[in-house]
């Protein structure tokens, strides 16, 4: 929740996703409410769900600057707090836009993290969202690229590799990626799924961490 008495610029971190006017989509409240020629965004929120009590927003909390300091920190690891369902989606089958839709990051978070969030080397930037996580969750064999190992590989274009993020349409894969192993099987090629379905529930027992 944000609450204007305790953030001043609590309005510029909510943007419009999608509305009856479609101008809007993309816009932050403080870009509203200057277009408008209003002084006060929470007028403006009234006036939106008033003209259209089903428009979709999301907020953005994040300060990139904080991200990175923590990102660069020796013990930091990369993780995604994202829901994933297929194309369609299990809330409004059958239809071109599911009434619920994932954040962009089920597509495209580790991308993003890669090209905004990485270290200077791009070998410490991959180790912390693979072999860094899996040391530390007790995953045995993988994580990192060993005789032996089990066998999943991401194959990229740094030079194209690009998130799409897109928060108003965010069923965006990224683009750049050429090939996905998972388990040694060929499961993504030149972007496309190959009918592949070779993954596994992976268990560990490590209560500590979530203590």
């Amino acid at each position: 929740m944000v609450s204007p008495v305790r953030n001043a610029e609590w309005d510029k971190m909510i943007y419009v996703t999608c509305a009856k006017d479609a101008s809007l989509a993309g816009k932050s409240l403080t870009e509203i409410t200057r277009e408008r020629g209003g002084s006060n965004s929470v007028d403006t929120v009234v006036d939106l769900l008033i003209e259209d009590p089903l428009i979709k927003v999301m907020q953005n909390r994040h300060i990139e600057g904080s991200v990175q300091e923590f990102l660069n920190h020796e013990s930091a690891m990369g993780c995604i707090d994202s829901y994933v369902y297929d194309d369609v989606g299990p809330f409004g089958v059958g239809q071109a836009v599911p009434e619920i839709l994932p954040h962009p990051n089920a597509y495209c978070g580790f991308i993003k993290y890669i090209k905004a969030f990485g270290q200077p080397r791009l070998e410490d930037t991959i180790h912390k969202i693979t072999g860094v996580t899996a040391q530390w969750l007790g995953m045995e064999k993988r994580g990192t690229l060993k005789e032996g190992n089990f066998a999943d590989v991401v194959v990229f274009d740094e030079k194209t590799l690009e998130p799409n993020e897109n928060h108003i349409e965010p069923r965006q894969k990224p683009k750049g990626i050429r090939f996905v192993f998972v388990n040694g099987k060929l499961t993504v090629q030149d972007g496309e799924h190959t009918g592949a379905r070779s993954g596994a529930v992976l268990r560990f027992n490590k209560k500590e961490l979530f203590r």
